[in-house]
């Protein structure tokens, strides 16, 4: 077409310049390379598999619709946002295989939900102590002193025991957990704004990143562990991995993926991503129960566990 255009010239008066113009497009001129329909076939039942599986949580978020989702302790809000991850999560990695030249705006978007997953998570184990912040730190400090705070496994297997005492959370505690969650939460975004810029992420910066994702990490476990007699029936370390299984999982399989650059590494990153939310979808249904979605806590922590809860509380 464009030596067509340029060929019509019947002047003479700019058969270089018509030349030199025509090289310069052709020469430069790149076709876009298509979406193999192979990872268009595994993307599609990635996102099928995990719209299956999510269906059971969706019914399960519809049939518990409390009259208010925005009062205290939005139990439900939280737990629907979190519900919801697996197939949002493979829709928008379904999406990097079919636009991948818009990759970098959507892992931006990638990073926002983690986000959002991450602080929801956070604040539905909260709401099991109470209903506010105060009814949540009177709680908190309640708890027996059963462990070491701060000291977890493995890292209590090669500490001196004598050095240690075991003692109840405080409200310091609980304030140290808040500040790992909050840097997290800052820090994800701007992590993924950076590589999506055109700036090259040095290895310091990459360092920084998984230690910020390590803090939020062992953070919120420390408090799962600090509470964990209060949470003893409500399967806290399930709704937390269940969680954080997929957003690690999909995070790993993309860097491993596109460390090996090739011209198909984001679209196959996808659609390997797309694939393995469908399992973590099927450890929510059971992580997270119906009368773990209502918004009124003392009614159902007076309740006696079910008998599948007694199952799960011996084997831990």
């Amino acid at each position: 077409m464009l030596r067509a255009l340029l060929g019509t010239d019947n002047t003479g008066l700019l058969p270089e310049l018509s030349a030199t113009i025509l090289r310069t497009l052709e020469g430069s001129e790149e076709v876009p390379a298509k979406t193999g329909t192979t990872l268009l076939l595994l993307a599609s039942i990635g996102i099928f598999l995990t719209g299956l599986l999510s269906i059971p949580l969706i019914s399960r978020l519809a049939s518990t619709v409390p009259s208010s989702s925005w009062d205290d302790p939005r139990r439900w809000l939280y737990s629907a946002i979190i519900m919801l991850s697996p197939i949002v999560l493979s829709l928008l990695q379904f999406t990097t295989v079919m636009v991948p030249e818009h990759i970098h705006t959507l892992l931006v978007m990638i990073s926002f939900w983690e986000d959002l997953a991450v602080f929801s998570v956070f604040q539905l184990l909260l709401s099991f102590l109470g209903s506010s912040s105060k009814e949540q730190m009177d709680a908190f400090e309640q708890q027996e002193p059963t462990r070491m705070m701060w000291v977890l496994s493995p890292i209590v297997c090669v500490c001196c025991y004598s050095c240690m005492t075991l003692r109840k959370p405080t409200a310091s505690d609980l304030a140290a957990i808040w500040v790992f969650v909050l840097q997290f939460m800052v820090f994800n975004p701007i992590c993924a704004t950076v590589e999506a810029s055109t700036i090259e992420p040095k290895a310091p910066f990459i360092v920084l990143r998984l230690c910020s994702l390590f803090l939020v990490v062992y953070a919120i476990v420390v408090m799962i562990e600090g509470i964990y007699g209060a949470l003893a029936t409500r399967r806290p370390h399930l709704k937390f991995w269940a969680l954080k299984g997929l957003l690690i999982t999909c995070a790993i399989i993309r860097r491993v993926i596109q460390h090996h650059a090739n011209a198909s590494s984001v679209e196959t990153a996808g659609a390997v991503a797309a694939i393995v939310a469908a399992p973590f979808a099927m450890a929510m249904y059971f992580a997270y129960p119906s009368e773990d979605l209502g918004s009124s806590g003392k009614e159902e922590d007076a309740q006696e566990s079910t008998p599948y809860e007694n199952i799960v509380a011996k084997g831990a």
